[in-house]
């Protein structure tokens, strides 16, 4: 039996009756197949889940009836903030959906000065629609029930002077120490900072050491930058998150 989740963007409650999106309607009749009387899930993004059934079908929208409420079991204890430098839109797409399923909880892309990728205020705004879209998708595939927060776009050294994280790394193939061979998290929190396509130039790099980011490496081969920030939130939480 197929398990059907679906993102709903209005709150949730138990025996409410809630008319879904437009394009959530369409995913479930169109793409899914949805009929009446079909068992769904539902989730508003604030944690848990909701048990529905459809209960009407029009041209352009789903009715669906809640029946139950499900508490929250899939989110991390390990609180990671991920630092991406903006790279071009298939890679970063990549790297935020990958990173919702592997249970990232912020997410702040970044302007650095190898960012290949100029956004305007007009396109800052569509690319974040678009990249919520997109870890919409992750988080009703993979089963969270919370959306990560996901930061209006910034300058690297903005971020560098207002990320309040105890822990906090920086990606840097070169460095001697393996982010393996940390074992100092045990406050929960930790950012991860990982540059765009080309990498972070060696003046950000130091300014990220002075703000106390430790430089650490994956491993032997230098990545690409979607599968650089995959891999370090695959490795944080193989090492102190829910992967163990």
């Amino acid at each position: 039996m197929r398990n059907i989740r679906i993102y709903a963007d209005t709150p949730l409650a138990v025996s409410a009756r809630v008319v879904l999106s437009k394009q959530a309607s369409h995913h479930l009749l169109r793409v899914l197949r949805c009929r009446r009387n079909d068992d769904i899930t539902l989730f508003d993004g604030h944690g848990g889940s909701f048990t529905g059934r459809i209960i009407s079908i029009s041209t352009a929208a789903v009715e669906v009836e809640i029946q139950g409420f499900e508490p929250d079991t899939s989110e991390p204890a390990l609180f990671i903030t991920l630092g991406l430098g903006i790279s071009r839109s298939l890679h970063m797409d990549y790297a935020l959906q990958k990173s919702t399923e592997l249970g990232i909880s912020v997410i702040v892309p970044l302007f650095t000065e190898r960012s290949n990728v100029k956004l305007d205020h007009k396109r800052v705004e569509t690319r974040l629609q678009h990249w919520k879209k997109i870890m919409i998708h992750a988080c009703e595939q993979s089963g969270r029930n919370s959306l990560p927060l996901l930061c209006t776009p910034r300058a690297l050294h903005e971020w560098l002077k207002s990320d309040q994280n105890p822990t906090r790394f920086l990606l840097a193939p070169a460095a001697r120490q393996s982010i393996a061979g940390y074992n100092d998290v045990n406050n929960r929190k930790v950012s991860i900072l990982v540059g765009p396509e080309g990498g972070l130039t060696a003046a950000e790099q130091t300014a990220a050491e002075k703000r106390g980011y430790i430089p650490v490496r994956l491993g032997p081969r230098t990545l690409r930058t979607e599968t650089a920030a995959v891999a370090a939130v695959t490795a944080l939480q193989v090492l102190w998150g829910d992967l163990r």
